[in-house]
């Protein structure tokens, strides 16, 4: 839903986290389209604790391909939720 007071109207909430080292990190990304102009999403803040392959689409949203962990160079587990 657009906030017609320039609010956003979808948010990707981001979790990345390393099951052997216990590092976890959090970014989100922000739409601030509207009805007449479609989506405008936000690209995701760099990762400090990973090593992220991420593509971004202004109509989509970026999508997180994979995730390294950059303490012990393992697969990092990914978890994406979507709220308004």
């Amino acid at each position: 839903m657009f906030d017609q007071n320039m609010g956003y109207s979808d948010k990707l909430e981001v979790t990345i986290s390393c099951d052997d080292c216990g590092v976890t990190e959090e970014n989100s990304a922000k739409d601030y389209g509207g009805g007449y102009g479609g989506p405008a999403w936000e690209h995701l803040d760099s990762f400090s604790d990973f090593t992220v392959v991420a593509t971004h689409d202004e109509r989509r949203g970026p999508d997180i391909k994979s995730a390294t962990c950059k303490k012990c160079c393992k697969p990092a587990k990914i978890q994406k939720k979507y709220s308004q």
